[in-house]
């Protein structure tokens, strides 16, 4: 039911791929300790401690193809304390992610840019620029 909830926040990307819609659709707010709503049933008190998840979460709009282990790291967190249940997000700062949000767009190849002959032009192209 949280999941149901979280998915609100995020917003669909303008595109064709499933993996940038509805449950898959990147969040777009990075959040502190927001209270979740418990849509059903009542926590313990005494149960304490933390859910972390790290996964892919497009912090630009794609450019080309997108693949669901597309995705800039993002690490979630669900926090169970006092009866109450809270959720925080954060970016995984590489210099990657860095470097494209300089950028103002995605500017590395991923996953979903490598399908058939023009993939692997792009997969040539990356490695000469190394």
């Amino acid at each position: 039911t949280l999941n149901v909830a979280l998915s609100t926040l995020g917003g669909d990307i303008p595109d064709r791929n499933i993996y940038l819609k509805g449950r898959y659709a990147p969040l777009t707010e990075l959040l502190h300790e927001i209270d979740c709503e418990l849509l059903e049933g009542a926590l313990p008190e005494s149960l304490t401690g933390a859910y972390l998840r790290n996964g892919p979460n497009a912090a630009l709009v794609p450019e080309g193809g997108f693949h669901l282990f597309d995705g800039d790291g993002m690490v979630h967190a669900v926090r169970l304390r006092d009866g109450k249940v809270s959720f925080s997000n954060r970016y995984v700062r590489t210099k990657r992610l860095e470097m494209e949000i300089r950028h103002g767009r995605p500017v590395f190849p991923k996953i979903g840019d490598f399908h058939g002959v023009t993939g692997l032009g792009k997969v040539l192209l990356a490695q000469a620029l190394r």
